[in-house]
């Protein structure tokens, strides 16, 4: 299933709540497009999500700002020392035990150049996890749970969106990157709504 990377799937009911969302903020309507789109998802392949444990996945930890001070001090605790697998949050891993793939998912109102970069970086954060290559300091119960989930699993990064323009979906395709989308265009702004 899925032999394209870039797929359309249909928006169902979402296309209401899109047509009466009032602008601001994409973060009031991306729940609404993940719940859609995992259900739409659970009627065409075998997937394995629990709402509880496979939302708002999130691995590693936050640099020790409180450390800041005296890791770097001639920028008088403005930068924290950088270190392996910072904290990383997904909006949501959907797992094929099918195929053996675990899907970290990023959920953007549009397709973006960010959405891009995010996804690509949870390849690289949750395969790390997968494998179990990191110091001990940097694990916490939450991020062991995850590294079990993903033993033995493909890690595959997904863009979930409400809309896709061409030439991010072809920067995608040229990566291998999955994107789920309900309509092809750009988003425009609310001055040039027809009402």
């Amino acid at each position: 299933m899925f032999p394209e990377l870039i797929q359309r799937w249909p928006p169902g009911s979402l296309k209401d709540e899109f047509l009466s969302w009032q602008g601001g903020s994409n973060k009031k309507i991306e729940p609404g497009i993940l719940n859609g789109f995992i259900e739409w998802l659970k009627t065409v392949i075998p997937i394995t999500y629990d709402e509880k444990e496979d939302k708002e996945v999130r691995i590693g930890k936050w640099p020790a700002y409180s450390a800041a001070r005296d890791e770097v001090p001639e920028y008088c605790g403005r930068i924290a020392k950088t270190r392996e697998l910072t904290m990383y949050s997904a909006d949501a891993v959907v797992y094929r035990a099918d195929i053996r793939e675990a899907w970290p998912i990023e959920v953007e109102m549009e397709l973006t150049y960010e959405a891009i970069g995010q996804a690509l970086s949870y390849e690289y954060a949750f395969s790390k996890v997968r494998d179990g290559i990191l110091e001990a300091s940097y694990w916490d119960e939450r991020t062991r749970h995850v590294s079990k989930k993903l033993s033995g699993m493909t890690v595959k990064p997904a863009i979930v969106c409400f809309v896709a323009p061409f030439d991010q979906c072809r920067v995608c395709e040229k990566l291998s990157m999955q994107v789920f989308y309900c309509q092809e265009g750009h988003l425009t702004k609310k001055g040039h709504w027809a009402n």
